[in-house]
């Protein structure tokens, strides 16, 4: 979806102020209510997936569960970063490396230590 083409073609092509501004409305409440839909499927699958595997894992090994969550949480959370991070150095494009590693780094560090 392109959703420029939809913000400012769509919702700000109004004739009217009243009109622009229910559209805007709409537009922000359809995005909003489409990030909160995807962040529960997100959820509900780390729920069934995530979680019962990562408790096979103690189990087998012979660990705490609180050892989970700090190591193997942790790093599959990592994974996705760590993974683009390779691709764009085999890639030979440092640059899109350094800017990777450093937006996770500032989004965990802004985002989720202040929501905590």
């Amino acid at each position: 979806i392109d959703y420029y083409r939809v913000y400012y073609c769509g919702a700000l092509m109004a004739e009217s102020t009243g009109q622009r501004l229910a559209n805007q409305v709409m537009y922000f409440a359809s995005v909003g209510v489409g990030l909160m839909v995807l962040f529960r499927v997100l959820g509900t699958t780390a729920d069934d997936y995530f979680a019962p595997t990562l408790t096979e894992l103690c189990r087998e090994f012979g660990l705490p569960p609180r050892f989970a969550g700090v190591t193997f949480l942790a790093l599959a959370s990592g994974a996705p970063d760590v993974s683009s991070t390779f691709a764009a150095i085999r890639g030979g494009n440092y640059l899109l490396s350094l800017g990777a590693l450093s937006g996770a780094a500032i989004f965990v560090t802004s985002i989720v230590s202040g929501s905590v």
